[in-house]
C-alpha cells in the first residue's frame, strides 16, 4: 500500500512541476525577455543622441591610474588576452 501512495504523490509531484513550469516558468521568461528587449533598445536610441566619441570633452578627473593593473597598464585592449601570461599556454 505504501508503493503505491509513493507512486501517487510522484505523479502528483510531475503534475504539480508541469503546471509550475506551464504557469509560473515560462510567462516570467516571456515578460523579462520582452523588458529586456525594450529597455536594449531605449539604451541604443538614448546612445544614439550622444556626440562620438572623439568630440567628447576630457575631463581631468576621467582615466585615472594610479598603479598598472596586474596585466599591464591598461591602456591597450589586448593587454589582458595579448599578454606576457599567453606565453605559458
Amino acid at each position: 500500500m505504501a508503493k503505491a501512495l509513493d507512486i501517487v504523490s510522484s505523479i502528483r509531484s510531475e503534475d504539480a512541476s508541469i503546471h509550475l513550469l506551464f504557469s509560473v516558468c515560462i510567462p516570467v521568461l516571456i515578460i523579462t525577455s520582452a523588458n529586456t528587449w525594450r529597455l536594449w533598445n531605449e539604451h541604443w536610441e538614448h546612445k544614439a543622441h550622444e556626440p562620438p566619441l572623439e568630440e567628447r570633452v576630457e575631463y581631468s578627473y576621467m582615466n585615472i591610474r594610479t598603479k598598472n593593473y596586474p596585466w599591464g597598464d591598461g591602456d591597450k585592449v589586448g593587454s589582458l588576452v595579448y599578454g606576457e601570461w599567453r606565453a605559458l599556454c
